[in-house]
């Protein structure tokens, strides 16, 4: 059983929780939400000291040219988001999103990422489906515009579909209740002999 959300039913709880929603800052004005996805390509070599890693403009130029070799590869193949992620789960440095094919959701201007990467996915005109390349103090992010959407509709969006989650789970117990004597429980120590 698969529910879809329409325009219609989240037009409906906005103003059914209009007052709720602007407790929490949540507007027709509040901006948008953004999901990237990116490739974190990190300099080869380095210095490290207490102060962290430093990279030689050498260095940061064969990391430019590796990420741009990249991006190229991609973008002159089937360049569709699913490549894409598959790239960034193959390619990938960062350890917070490579896994999840580069995907970071749920974005906006108060999202605590460096300016550089957040300047690329809040700039004027910005597309779904853009990509290229920004640098950080990390590396090389080749940069891939997932989705943009009104962060009231997001949001909306996102309470409804656990409503009726929460509805379906709270059916399904009454339906199918499950009962438990807990004075039946009994707790027990399993000790393994050692193999000495």
């Amino acid at each position: 059983n698969t529910t879809e959300i329409t325009d219609a039913d989240i037009e409906a709880y906005f103003e059914k929780n209009k007052e709720e929603l602007e407790k929490s800052k949540i507007t027709k004005e509040s901006g948008n939400v953004f999901a990237v996805r990116h490739i974190l390509i990190t300099p080869e070599g380095g210095k490290t000291s207490d102060k962290g890693t430093t990279y030689t403009d050498a260095e940061w130029e064969a990391c430019r040219d590796k990420a741009q070799k990249l991006m190229d590869e991609w973008a002159g193949g089937t360049a569709t988001e699913e490549t894409f992620a598959n790239y960034a789960k193959e390619y990938s440095t960062d350890p917070g999103s490579g896994s999840k094919g580069g995907l970071y959701e749920d974005l906006d201007k108060d999202t605590n990422f460096v300016e550089p990467f957040k300047n690329w996915y809040l700039a004027e005109g910005r597309q779904v489906g853009d990509y290229g390349l920004v640098k950080t103090e990390y590396g090389y992010h080749i940069m891939y515009m997932s989705g943009i959407e009104a962060k009231w509709i997001s949001h909306c969006r996102d309470a409804i579909l656990k409503e009726t989650v929460d509805t379906f789970i709270e059916n399904a117990k009454k339906e199918f209740p499950i009962e438990s004597d807990l004075d039946k429980i009994a707790l027990g120590e399993v000790k393994l002999a050692s193999s000495k």
